[in-house]
Protein backbone atom coordinates (compact mmCIF):
# COMPACT_ATOMS: atom_id res chain seq x y z
CA UNK A 1 0.00 0.00 0.00
CA UNK A 2 2.29 2.36 1.16
CA UNK A 3 4.78 1.46 -2.06
CA UNK A 4 1.60 2.53 -4.38
CA UNK A 5 1.14 5.65 -2.37
CA UNK A 6 4.64 6.38 -2.99
CA UNK A 7 4.27 5.44 -6.49
CA UNK A 8 1.41 7.59 -7.31
CA UNK A 9 2.98 10.80 -5.11
CA UNK A 10 6.23 10.35 -7.25
CA UNK A 11 4.20 10.71 -10.91
CA UNK A 12 2.17 13.64 -9.26
CA UNK A 13 5.15 15.06 -8.71
CA UNK A 14 6.45 14.62 -12.27
CA UNK A 15 2.76 15.66 -13.59
CA UNK A 16 3.65 19.03 -11.38
CA UNK A 17 7.09 19.45 -12.14
CA UNK A 18 5.98 19.05 -16.76
CA UNK A 19 3.79 21.46 -16.02
CA UNK A 20 5.70 24.37 -14.23
CA UNK A 21 8.15 23.63 -17.03
CA UNK A 22 5.37 23.59 -20.13
CA UNK A 23 4.28 26.82 -18.18
CA UNK A 24 8.00 28.52 -18.21
CA UNK A 25 8.32 28.02 -21.20
CA UNK A 26 4.53 28.94 -22.72
CA UNK A 27 5.46 32.27 -20.42
CA UNK A 28 8.95 33.03 -21.93
CA UNK A 29 8.27 32.13 -25.48
CA UNK A 30 5.53 34.70 -24.63
CA UNK A 31 7.51 37.18 -23.63
CA UNK A 32 9.91 37.23 -26.43
CA UNK A 33 6.70 37.38 -29.00
CA UNK A 34 5.57 40.90 -26.86
CA UNK A 35 8.87 41.75 -26.94
CA UNK A 36 9.51 40.89 -30.83
CA UNK A 37 6.08 42.88 -31.74
CA UNK A 38 6.78 46.35 -29.45
CA UNK A 39 10.39 45.92 -31.62
CA UNK A 40 8.76 45.56 -34.96
CA UNK A 41 6.41 48.76 -33.99
CA UNK A 42 8.73 51.14 -32.70
CA UNK A 43 11.47 49.90 -35.45
CA UNK A 44 8.65 50.96 -38.18
CA UNK A 45 7.98 54.38 -35.99
CA UNK A 46 4.47 53.48 -34.97
CA UNK A 47 3.74 54.82 -31.49
CA UNK A 48 3.66 52.77 -28.28
CA UNK A 49 1.76 54.74 -25.69
CA UNK A 50 -0.87 56.67 -24.89
CA UNK A 51 1.32 60.11 -25.03
CA UNK A 52 2.52 59.27 -28.33
CA UNK A 53 -0.96 59.61 -29.89
CA UNK A 54 -2.55 62.42 -27.84
CA UNK A 55 -2.98 65.20 -30.07
CA UNK A 56 -1.11 68.38 -28.72
CA UNK A 57 -2.81 70.96 -26.85
CA UNK A 58 -4.13 73.93 -28.20
CA UNK A 59 -4.00 77.43 -26.80
CA UNK A 60 -7.66 78.26 -25.73
CA UNK A 61 -7.91 81.30 -27.84
CA UNK A 62 -7.16 79.23 -30.75
CA UNK A 63 -8.91 75.94 -29.90
CA UNK A 64 -12.73 75.67 -32.12
CA UNK A 65 -14.05 73.03 -29.45
CA UNK A 66 -15.35 75.66 -27.27
CA UNK A 67 -17.24 77.26 -30.14
CA UNK A 68 -18.77 74.24 -31.14
CA UNK A 69 -19.46 72.99 -28.09
CA UNK A 70 -21.12 76.72 -27.43
CA UNK A 71 -22.87 76.12 -30.68
CA UNK A 72 -24.76 72.90 -29.91
CA UNK A 73 -25.91 73.79 -26.70
CA UNK A 74 -27.69 76.70 -27.82
CA UNK A 75 -29.50 74.76 -30.04
CA UNK A 76 -30.63 72.22 -27.68
CA UNK A 77 -31.61 75.13 -24.97
CA UNK A 78 -34.33 75.86 -27.57
CA UNK A 79 -37.75 73.93 -27.57
CA UNK A 80 -38.81 73.15 -31.23
CA UNK A 81 -41.19 70.32 -31.95
CA UNK A 82 -41.12 67.50 -29.58
CA UNK A 83 -37.43 68.19 -28.96
CA UNK A 84 -35.27 70.88 -29.14
CA UNK A 85 -34.07 72.74 -31.90
CA UNK A 86 -30.88 71.02 -32.48
CA UNK A 87 -32.77 67.94 -32.95
CA UNK A 88 -35.60 69.03 -34.86
CA UNK A 89 -32.80 70.52 -37.26
CA UNK A 90 -31.30 67.53 -37.63
CA UNK A 91 -34.37 65.97 -38.63
CA UNK A 92 -35.65 68.25 -41.19
CA UNK A 93 -32.09 68.18 -42.85
CA UNK A 94 -31.86 64.69 -43.06
CA UNK A 95 -35.09 64.92 -44.86
CA UNK A 96 -33.87 67.66 -47.12
CA UNK A 97 -30.52 66.02 -48.27
CA UNK A 98 -32.50 62.80 -49.61
CA UNK A 99 -33.83 63.03 -53.06
CA UNK A 100 -37.51 63.70 -52.81
CA UNK A 101 -37.86 65.69 -49.68
CA UNK A 102 -41.24 67.14 -48.49
CA UNK A 103 -41.59 70.74 -49.12
CA UNK A 104 -43.68 70.94 -46.16
CA UNK A 105 -40.29 69.80 -44.44
CA UNK A 106 -38.05 72.16 -46.21
CA UNK A 107 -40.26 75.34 -45.35
CA UNK A 108 -40.26 74.50 -42.41
CA UNK A 109 -36.15 74.03 -42.18
CA UNK A 110 -36.38 77.75 -44.49
CA UNK A 111 -38.00 79.40 -41.46
CA UNK A 112 -35.87 77.81 -38.33
CA UNK A 113 -32.35 78.90 -40.11
CA UNK A 114 -34.25 82.51 -39.76
CA UNK A 115 -34.45 81.98 -35.93
CA UNK A 116 -31.72 84.05 -34.10
CA UNK A 117 -30.55 81.31 -32.31
CA UNK A 118 -29.99 79.17 -35.15
CA UNK A 119 -28.25 82.40 -36.82
CA UNK A 120 -26.16 82.91 -33.90
CA UNK A 121 -25.12 78.91 -33.80
CA UNK A 122 -23.91 79.04 -36.87
CA UNK A 123 -22.02 82.04 -36.75
CA UNK A 124 -20.03 80.56 -33.99
CA UNK A 125 -19.82 77.32 -35.86
CA UNK A 126 -18.27 79.65 -38.79
CA UNK A 127 -15.70 81.70 -36.42
CA UNK A 128 -14.64 78.58 -35.17
CA UNK A 129 -13.75 76.64 -38.39
CA UNK A 130 -11.31 79.25 -39.05
CA UNK A 131 -9.39 78.45 -35.80
CA UNK A 132 -6.13 76.65 -35.83
CA UNK A 133 -7.26 73.41 -34.50
CA UNK A 134 -9.53 71.25 -32.40
CA UNK A 135 -9.22 69.44 -29.73
CA UNK A 136 -11.21 68.16 -26.74
CA UNK A 137 -10.55 67.24 -23.34
CA UNK A 138 -10.32 63.34 -23.75
CA UNK A 139 -9.16 61.32 -21.19
CA UNK A 140 -7.94 58.68 -23.60
CA UNK A 141 -6.66 56.47 -19.80
CA UNK A 142 -10.03 55.12 -19.91
CA UNK A 143 -9.99 52.98 -22.84
CA UNK A 144 -13.81 51.62 -24.08
CA UNK A 145 -14.63 53.48 -21.73
CA UNK A 146 -13.93 56.72 -22.80
CA UNK A 147 -17.10 58.90 -24.27
CA UNK A 148 -17.40 60.52 -27.67
CA UNK A 149 -20.72 62.27 -27.51
CA UNK A 150 -19.25 65.31 -29.52
CA UNK A 151 -18.44 62.49 -32.30
CA UNK A 152 -22.02 62.33 -33.75
CA UNK A 153 -23.23 65.89 -32.63
CA UNK A 154 -20.53 66.70 -35.07
CA UNK A 155 -22.17 64.72 -37.94
CA UNK A 156 -25.60 66.33 -36.73
CA UNK A 157 -24.15 69.44 -37.55
CA UNK A 158 -22.75 68.82 -40.40
CA UNK A 159 -25.83 67.79 -42.02
CA UNK A 160 -27.91 71.52 -40.69
CA UNK A 161 -24.81 73.15 -42.29
CA UNK A 162 -25.43 71.49 -45.72
CA UNK A 163 -28.98 71.41 -45.82
CA UNK A 164 -28.91 75.02 -45.17
CA UNK A 165 -26.72 75.33 -47.94
CA UNK A 166 -29.29 72.94 -50.36
CA UNK A 167 -31.57 75.91 -49.23
CA UNK A 168 -30.05 79.06 -49.99
CA UNK A 169 -28.64 78.18 -53.40
CA UNK A 170 -32.45 77.00 -54.19
CA UNK A 171 -33.50 80.17 -52.96
CA UNK A 172 -30.99 82.15 -55.50
CA UNK A 173 -28.44 83.05 -52.24
CA UNK A 174 -25.65 81.08 -54.45
CA UNK A 175 -22.83 82.61 -53.09
CA UNK A 176 -24.54 82.44 -49.91
CA UNK A 177 -24.52 78.38 -49.61
CA UNK A 178 -21.10 78.19 -50.97
CA UNK A 179 -19.96 80.30 -47.89
CA UNK A 180 -22.50 77.38 -46.22
CA UNK A 181 -19.83 74.95 -48.02
CA UNK A 182 -16.61 76.22 -46.66
CA UNK A 183 -17.55 76.46 -43.23
CA UNK A 184 -18.75 72.87 -43.54
CA UNK A 185 -15.34 71.87 -45.13
CA UNK A 186 -13.29 73.16 -42.53
CA UNK A 187 -15.67 71.88 -39.73
CA UNK A 188 -15.49 68.35 -41.19
CA UNK A 189 -11.87 68.36 -40.61
CA UNK A 190 -12.31 69.30 -37.07
CA UNK A 191 -12.11 65.63 -36.34
CA UNK A 192 -8.47 65.49 -38.39
CA UNK A 193 -6.16 64.95 -35.30
CA UNK A 194 -8.39 62.85 -33.64
CA UNK A 195 -7.00 59.52 -33.23
CA UNK A 196 -9.84 57.11 -33.21
CA UNK A 197 -11.49 55.39 -35.84
CA UNK A 198 -14.61 56.38 -35.46
CA UNK A 199 -13.59 60.33 -35.60
CA UNK A 200 -12.33 59.41 -38.87
CA UNK A 201 -15.63 57.44 -39.88
CA UNK A 202 -17.45 60.56 -38.96
CA UNK A 203 -14.97 62.69 -41.14
CA UNK A 204 -15.83 60.48 -44.20
CA UNK A 205 -19.46 60.81 -43.53
CA UNK A 206 -18.65 64.74 -42.95
CA UNK A 207 -17.32 64.83 -46.44
CA UNK A 208 -19.79 62.89 -48.15
CA UNK A 209 -22.26 65.38 -46.81
CA UNK A 210 -20.64 68.11 -48.39
CA UNK A 211 -19.28 67.03 -51.38
CA UNK A 212 -22.79 65.73 -52.51
CA UNK A 213 -24.43 69.34 -51.31
CA UNK A 214 -21.19 70.71 -53.49
CA UNK A 215 -22.56 68.80 -56.69
CA UNK A 216 -26.02 70.37 -55.76
CA UNK A 217 -25.29 73.77 -55.26
CA UNK A 218 -22.92 74.20 -58.50
CA UNK A 219 -26.33 72.83 -60.72
CA UNK A 220 -27.02 75.95 -59.31
CA UNK A 221 -24.31 78.41 -59.45
CA UNK A 222 -20.79 78.17 -59.31
CA UNK A 223 -18.73 79.78 -56.69
CA UNK A 224 -16.23 82.67 -57.40
CA UNK A 225 -12.87 82.73 -57.63
CA UNK A 226 -11.86 83.36 -54.21
CA UNK A 227 -13.80 80.72 -53.17
CA UNK A 228 -13.19 78.33 -55.59
CA UNK A 229 -9.38 78.42 -54.68
CA UNK A 230 -10.86 78.22 -50.93
CA UNK A 231 -12.96 75.09 -51.74
CA UNK A 232 -9.97 73.33 -53.70
CA UNK A 233 -7.80 73.86 -51.01
CA UNK A 234 -9.87 72.53 -48.02
CA UNK A 235 -11.17 69.09 -50.47
CA UNK A 236 -7.31 68.14 -50.53
CA UNK A 237 -6.55 68.07 -46.63
CA UNK A 238 -9.06 64.72 -46.98
CA UNK A 239 -6.13 63.08 -48.85
CA UNK A 240 -3.38 62.24 -46.46
CA UNK A 241 -3.53 58.53 -45.81
CA UNK A 242 -1.12 59.26 -43.02
CA UNK A 243 -4.49 60.12 -40.62
CA UNK A 244 -6.24 56.94 -41.48
CA UNK A 245 -2.57 54.96 -39.51
CA UNK A 246 -2.98 57.32 -36.80
CA UNK A 247 -6.25 56.05 -36.43
CA UNK A 248 -5.41 52.61 -36.24
CA UNK A 249 -2.51 52.99 -33.83
CA UNK A 250 -5.39 54.51 -31.85
CA UNK A 251 -7.25 52.26 -31.27
CA UNK A 252 -4.03 49.89 -30.53
CA UNK A 253 -2.55 52.28 -27.94
CA UNK A 254 -6.18 53.98 -26.93
CA UNK A 255 -7.95 50.47 -26.11
CA UNK A 256 -6.51 47.43 -27.10
CA UNK A 257 -3.69 48.30 -24.18
CA UNK A 258 -6.59 49.20 -22.09
CA UNK A 259 -8.06 45.64 -22.92
CA UNK A 260 -4.75 43.95 -22.27
CA UNK A 261 -3.81 45.64 -18.78
CA UNK A 262 -7.25 44.77 -17.27
CA UNK A 263 -7.65 42.27 -14.38
CA UNK A 264 -7.54 38.46 -14.53
CA UNK A 265 -10.89 38.58 -13.00
CA UNK A 266 -11.86 41.41 -15.69
CA UNK A 267 -11.10 39.70 -18.54
CA UNK A 268 -13.26 36.26 -17.68
CA UNK A 269 -16.20 38.28 -17.24
CA UNK A 270 -15.02 39.85 -20.77
CA UNK A 271 -15.53 36.34 -22.05
CA UNK A 272 -18.53 35.36 -20.03
CA UNK A 273 -20.59 35.30 -23.24
CA UNK A 274 -18.49 33.78 -25.40
CA UNK A 275 -18.12 29.74 -26.10
CA UNK A 276 -15.12 29.22 -23.73
CA UNK A 277 -16.43 26.95 -20.62
CA UNK A 278 -16.08 23.85 -18.14
CA UNK A 279 -12.21 22.67 -18.51
CA UNK A 280 -11.13 25.21 -21.43
CA UNK A 281 -12.12 28.07 -18.70
CA UNK A 282 -9.90 26.41 -16.20
CA UNK A 283 -6.88 26.10 -18.16
CA UNK A 284 -7.28 29.55 -19.63
CA UNK A 285 -7.45 30.84 -15.93
CA UNK A 286 -4.21 28.54 -14.38
CA UNK A 287 -2.19 29.69 -17.58
CA UNK A 288 -3.38 33.20 -17.69
CA UNK A 289 -0.34 34.78 -17.88
CA UNK A 290 1.55 33.25 -20.59
CA UNK A 291 -1.48 32.80 -22.49
CA UNK A 292 -2.26 36.54 -22.35
CA UNK A 293 1.38 37.53 -23.53
CA UNK A 294 0.99 35.48 -26.91
CA UNK A 295 -2.32 36.85 -26.86
CA UNK A 296 -0.96 40.63 -26.98
CA UNK A 297 1.52 39.83 -29.26
CA UNK A 298 -1.11 38.48 -31.39
CA UNK A 299 -2.88 41.66 -31.17
CA UNK A 300 0.01 43.75 -31.42
CA UNK A 301 0.94 41.84 -34.56
CA UNK A 302 -2.60 42.30 -36.56
CA UNK A 303 -2.88 45.83 -35.88
CA UNK A 304 0.33 46.79 -36.97
CA UNK A 305 -0.70 44.57 -39.59
CA UNK A 306 -3.47 47.32 -40.73
CA UNK A 307 -1.36 50.38 -39.89
CA UNK A 308 0.89 49.30 -42.54
CA UNK A 309 -2.11 48.77 -44.76
CA UNK A 310 -3.63 51.51 -44.77
CA UNK A 311 -0.40 53.32 -45.49
CA UNK A 312 0.30 51.62 -48.47
CA UNK A 313 -1.11 52.27 -51.82
CA UNK A 314 -4.78 50.21 -52.42
CA UNK A 315 -4.31 48.12 -54.90
CA UNK A 316 -0.72 46.71 -53.57
CA UNK A 317 0.04 43.14 -52.57
CA UNK A 318 1.07 43.30 -49.26
CA UNK A 319 1.36 39.52 -49.17
CA UNK A 320 -0.58 38.55 -45.87
CA UNK A 321 -3.09 40.75 -44.90
CA UNK A 322 -4.26 41.88 -41.62
CA UNK A 323 -7.72 40.24 -42.30
CA UNK A 324 -5.46 36.86 -42.85
CA UNK A 325 -3.42 37.71 -39.73
CA UNK A 326 -6.77 37.84 -37.84
CA UNK A 327 -8.21 34.88 -39.16
CA UNK A 328 -4.95 32.62 -38.24
CA UNK A 329 -4.93 33.76 -35.04
CA UNK A 330 -5.16 30.78 -32.74
CA UNK A 331 -8.06 30.10 -30.59
CA UNK A 332 -6.69 30.82 -27.67
CA UNK A 333 -5.93 34.25 -28.06
CA UNK A 334 -9.34 35.73 -27.34
CA UNK A 335 -8.34 38.86 -26.59
CA UNK A 336 -7.29 39.50 -29.92
CA UNK A 337 -10.51 38.30 -31.57
CA UNK A 338 -12.42 40.83 -28.70
CA UNK A 339 -10.36 43.81 -29.24
CA UNK A 340 -9.39 43.45 -32.73
CA UNK A 341 -11.91 44.64 -34.73
CA UNK A 342 -12.35 43.13 -38.60
CA UNK A 343 -11.38 46.52 -40.57
CA UNK A 344 -10.89 45.07 -43.63
CA UNK A 345 -13.51 47.17 -45.22
CA UNK A 346 -12.39 50.22 -43.65
CA UNK A 347 -9.31 50.90 -45.43
CA UNK A 348 -11.62 51.08 -48.77
CA UNK A 349 -14.36 53.33 -47.37
CA UNK A 350 -10.80 55.62 -46.43
CA UNK A 351 -9.57 55.31 -49.37
CA UNK A 352 -12.99 56.30 -50.88
CA UNK A 353 -12.68 59.58 -49.12
CA UNK A 354 -9.55 60.78 -50.62
CA UNK A 355 -11.43 59.74 -54.63
CA UNK A 356 -14.97 61.66 -53.50
CA UNK A 357 -12.62 64.75 -52.87
CA UNK A 358 -10.51 64.43 -55.73
CA UNK A 359 -13.49 63.36 -58.19
CA UNK A 360 -15.21 66.67 -56.29
CA UNK A 361 -12.19 68.86 -57.23
CA UNK A 362 -11.97 67.79 -60.85
CA UNK A 363 -15.66 67.91 -61.46
CA UNK A 364 -15.80 71.30 -59.87
CA UNK A 365 -13.16 72.44 -62.24
CA UNK A 366 -13.96 71.27 -65.10
CA UNK A 367 -17.68 72.97 -65.02
CA UNK A 368 -15.75 76.03 -63.99
CA UNK A 369 -13.81 75.58 -67.44
CA UNK A 370 -17.06 74.73 -69.55
CA UNK A 371 -18.30 78.45 -67.77
CA UNK A 372 -15.37 80.35 -68.84
CA UNK A 373 -14.48 79.03 -72.24
CA UNK A 374 -18.57 77.75 -73.63
CA UNK A 375 -17.78 74.05 -73.66
CA UNK A 376 -16.28 71.23 -71.35
CA UNK A 377 -12.91 70.72 -70.97
CA UNK A 378 -11.73 67.69 -73.37
CA UNK A 379 -9.63 65.96 -71.31
CA UNK A 380 -8.39 66.78 -67.06
CA UNK A 381 -5.18 67.84 -68.93
CA UNK A 382 -6.87 70.97 -70.11
CA UNK A 383 -8.10 71.84 -66.58
CA UNK A 384 -4.08 72.16 -64.92
CA UNK A 385 -5.60 71.04 -61.81
CA UNK A 386 -2.59 68.85 -59.36
CA UNK A 387 -3.19 65.77 -58.31
CA UNK A 388 -6.15 64.22 -59.90
CA UNK A 389 -5.08 60.82 -59.48
CA UNK A 390 -7.25 57.82 -58.59
CA UNK A 391 -5.97 56.95 -55.04
CA UNK A 392 -7.99 53.17 -56.11
CA UNK A 393 -5.54 52.42 -58.72
CA UNK A 394 -2.23 54.81 -59.04
CA UNK A 395 -3.90 56.03 -62.74
CA UNK A 396 -5.48 59.47 -63.68
CA UNK A 397 -9.32 59.72 -63.27
CA UNK A 398 -11.36 58.97 -65.49
CA UNK A 399 -12.89 61.70 -67.54
CA UNK A 400 -14.99 61.78 -70.63
CA UNK A 401 -17.40 64.23 -72.55
CA UNK A 402 -20.73 63.63 -73.06
CA UNK A 403 -23.37 64.20 -75.40
CA UNK A 404 -25.02 66.29 -72.75
CA UNK A 405 -21.85 67.66 -70.82
CA UNK A 406 -19.32 64.98 -68.95
CA UNK A 407 -18.56 62.66 -66.18
CA UNK A 408 -15.37 62.14 -63.95
CA UNK A 409 -15.35 59.16 -62.32
CA UNK A 410 -12.84 57.12 -59.84
CA UNK A 411 -12.95 53.27 -60.36
CA UNK A 412 -13.81 52.98 -56.72
CA UNK A 413 -12.96 50.09 -54.13
CA UNK A 414 -13.70 46.75 -56.39
CA UNK A 415 -10.84 48.30 -58.76
CA UNK A 416 -13.40 47.64 -61.98
CA UNK A 417 -13.76 50.58 -64.47
CA UNK A 418 -17.73 50.15 -64.49
CA UNK A 419 -18.39 53.34 -66.52
CA UNK A 420 -18.87 55.76 -64.48
CA UNK A 421 -21.97 54.38 -63.30
CA UNK A 422 -22.36 54.10 -59.23
CA UNK A 423 -24.48 51.18 -57.50
CA UNK A 424 -26.24 50.62 -54.37
CA UNK A 425 -24.50 47.69 -53.21
CA UNK A 426 -21.54 48.42 -50.84
CA UNK A 427 -18.12 48.54 -52.46
CA UNK A 428 -19.50 48.13 -55.97
CA UNK A 429 -19.66 50.96 -58.54
CA UNK A 430 -17.89 53.93 -59.70
CA UNK A 431 -17.03 57.13 -57.48
CA UNK A 432 -19.04 59.20 -59.86
CA UNK A 433 -19.48 63.17 -60.66
CA UNK A 434 -21.85 63.62 -63.68
CA UNK A 435 -22.47 66.79 -65.51
CA UNK A 436 -25.70 66.95 -67.41
CA UNK A 437 -26.25 70.14 -69.24
CA UNK A 438 -25.77 72.21 -65.67
CA UNK A 439 -27.68 69.31 -63.41
CA UNK A 440 -25.49 66.98 -61.16
CA UNK A 441 -25.89 63.21 -60.55
CA UNK A 442 -24.15 61.54 -58.14
CA UNK A 443 -24.25 58.21 -55.87
CA UNK A 444 -26.40 58.82 -52.97
CA UNK A 445 -23.64 58.87 -50.18
CA UNK A 446 -24.15 57.79 -46.23
CA UNK A 447 -25.09 60.97 -44.73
Amino acid sequence: MKGRTAAILKWVGIVIIAIGVVYAVVLASGKRALRRAYADLKADGRPITLEEIIPPAIPEPENAAPLYKAAILLLRAEPSGEGNLFKELTSLAAGILKDGADAEGEELFRALCQRSEVQEALKLVEKGSHKRGCRHDLDYSKGAELLLPHVGEYRNLSRILCARARIRAADGEVQGAWQDLETSLRFANALQREPILISQLVRVAQLNCATDTIRFVAGLGLPDEPQYRTIAELLTQFEDPSLYALAIDGERVGFGEWGFNLAVSDVMKAIDGSSVKGVTRMVMFAFYKPVHAHDHAAYLKVMHAYARDVEAPYASDLGVTAEEELENIPAYCLLTRLCAPALGSIKGRLVSMSATARVTRAGLAAMRAAAEGGSDPESLDALNVPDLVDPFNGKPLQYRKTDSGFVVYSIGENLVDDGGTTSEKNREGDIVWECRGGEQSSVTSDQ
